[in-house]
């Protein structure tokens, strides 16, 4: 049974606390913004109220139908959100057309790139733990795991270590999600780690 929801009353949302960090450590705030109006089946509209807490980078996409919705949420950038959010959606609905129904993002249109608050703090910890004169790193997937180094003697070396730990904890991640889940994050790049740049 479809219900009719439309999303126009999502203006009337406004702003709220978001859950990640900025580096200067404040709550930066999060907006979350109408890209369709479809008609959402009932399911989705509890996976959309779901949605709705997320913290940003965030996007959910559903089929034209308004049914089975990919989402995914505290992505580093708008674009892994809806790269990530837009292959569950096809891999869950093959031959269903998917298109964008809501992104959360910072109030504060300037920022494109954010850490989600517990890489921020894996940061933090790996930088308080260095001693002068030594090196730390952060490597990150578009999804959330991580790796981190910290009192290396040598920058090649946190790199390689921070690397390796998040090459670890996405392996992991894999292994625990569905053949359709890793299917979808395999497309959309999920897996891949890539370095902070400090």
């Amino acid at each position: 049974m479809t219900h009719q929801f439309r999303l126009a009353a999502l203006a009337a949302i406004g702003v709220a606390l978001a859950g990640c960090t900025t580096v200067s450590e404040q709550m930066p705030q999060k907006v979350i913004r109408q890209h369709s109006d479809v008609q959402l089946s009932q399911e989705s509209v509890l996976k959309f109220n779901e949605f709705k807490s997320y913290n940003f980078f965030a996007a959910m996409y559903v089929t034209e139908e308004g049914d089975g919705g990919g989402r995914a949420g505290g992505a580093p950038t708008l674009s892994d959100a809806k790269r990530i959010s837009q292959s569950m959606c096809e891999a869950y609905n093959p031959g269903d057309r998917c298109i964008l129904l809501s992104t959360v993002e910072p109030a504060d249109a300037s920022k494109t790139e954010e850490l989600p608050k517990h890489i921020f703090d894996a940061l933090t910890r790996a930088r308080s733990r260095t001693t002068e004169g030594n090196y730390f790193a952060l490597a990150f997937t578009p999804s959330g795991q991580f790796g981190t180094a910290f009192n290396y003697s040598s920058i090649g070396e946190a790199k390689r270590t921070a690397l390796l730990e998040c090459e670890t904890a996405a392996a992991r991640s894999r292994s625990n999600d569905t053949i359709t889940e890793a299917k979808a994050n395999s497309k959309a790049g999920s897996y891949k780690c890539q370095l902070y740049n400090l």
